[in-house]
């Protein structure tokens, strides 16, 4: 199984205190990885360890799904997050708006997937919009295909997607956003080490407080059995 480099992983101390208690057999150790922890101060982390949800994030939707709290294979022990998708078009969200303006979006997440939507199911994983000048750019999934869209005001969106599908395994997924000075930008989507699409963009010319969203959101309806794990999600704004 593909594991990241990025986890840290620390067994847990066993305490002696008597003779009798060091001649004992020692039991199962339990593995805790305190990824948001042990980085460096970051302006948004969170590994779905120690809160509930919507944890870190401000507000969770769900809509033909559910988002909860799992320890089935997490990534990073104990805990990660299961957005699960029911019968109907599912969406599964949290999001949260940060204050700080900013051209530069960095946004870091490990992601498995759990069976498939249909095939004609578009779905979305990750977004970044401007709420108060409609500007958004997201990442949509579709028969394991990345692609990634850019909506500007009331028009139609803008879509490129990418030839190398996302991992059968948990991987590391990076969504960078970059407005540059002289008007243009680019949208960066990487599977690992792998850039999986790089999109041209045409930003806004202010930069604005950015909202992010996170989970999952199918442009249709379809059957149920399939989801996405999350965790070890960070986010910064320059």
């Amino acid at each position: 199984m593909l594991k990241t480099t990025l986890a840290l992983v620390f067994g847990a101390t066993l305490a002696s205190c008597s003779s009798d208690d060091a001649k004992a057999p020692a039991g199962p150790v339990e593995t805790i990885d305190p990824f948001c922890a042990s980085r460096p101060k970051l302006q948004f982390c969170e590994d779905f360890d120690t809160a509930e949800l919507p944890s870190q994030f401000a507000e969770k939707t769900e809509t033909a799904a559910k988002l909860q709290l799992d320890t089935r294979d997490p990534e990073s022990p104990p805990r990660i997050l299961f957005a699960e998708a029911y019968v109907g078009a599912p969406r599964a969200i949290l999001s949260r708006t940060f204050d700080t303006p900013g051209k530069k979006f960095k946004l870091f997440f490990q992601a498995k997937k759990l069976g498939a939507a249909a095939p004609d199911q578009s779905v979305e994983i990750a977004a970044l919009e401007y709420p108060a000048i409609a500007y958004r750019v997201s990442v949509e999934l579709k028969n394991g295909l990345p692609t990634v869209f850019e909506t500007v005001g009331g028009a139609a969106p803008k879509a490129l997607s990418g030839v190398i599908p996302f991992p059968e395994d948990w991987v590391s997924f990076r969504f960078d956003i970059v407005f540059e000075e002289d008007g243009s930008g680019t949208a960066t989507v990487r599977f690992g080490t792998e850039v999986a699409v790089e999109a041209p963009l045409m930003p806004p010319a202010e930069a604005a407080s950015p909202t992010l969203s996170l989970g999952i959101a199918a442009s249709k309806p379809g059957p149920a059995g399939w989801g996405y794990f999350f965790d070890n999600v960070t986010f910064q704004v320059e």
